[in-house]
């Protein structure tokens, strides 16, 4: 990628990772600090890179606030729409 940006041309890297690495999650510590080190390394790479024409994006993965995950009466949700909203605003 280096010699592809000295000679003109642009490459771009793109890693997943989770919203646990913005917002830490006590029930898995673990998983968060690796999440939010992929980010950090993602930024430097990002600002290393740009010398090089080199591009980095992190997609942070997170849960989506949709009708069927809060409805109750979906067969494949065992919890209740005070659980789904607390997990929601915790998530």
């Amino acid at each position: 990628m280096k010699k592809q940006g000295e000679a003109g041309l642009q490459s771009s890297i793109t890693i997943l990772s989770s919203n646990q690495g913005l917002k830490p999650d006590p029930k898995s510590p673990v998983m968060s600090v690796m999440h939010a080190m992929i980010q950090q390394l993602v930024k430097i790479t990002a600002l290393e890179g740009s010398f090089y024409r080199i591009r980095a994006n992190c997609v942070a993965a997170g849960v989506t606030a949709t009708y069927a995950r809060c409805r109750k009466e979906v067969s494949t949700m065992s919890k209740t729409i005070q659980e789904n909203e607390a997990f929601l605003e915790n998530a």
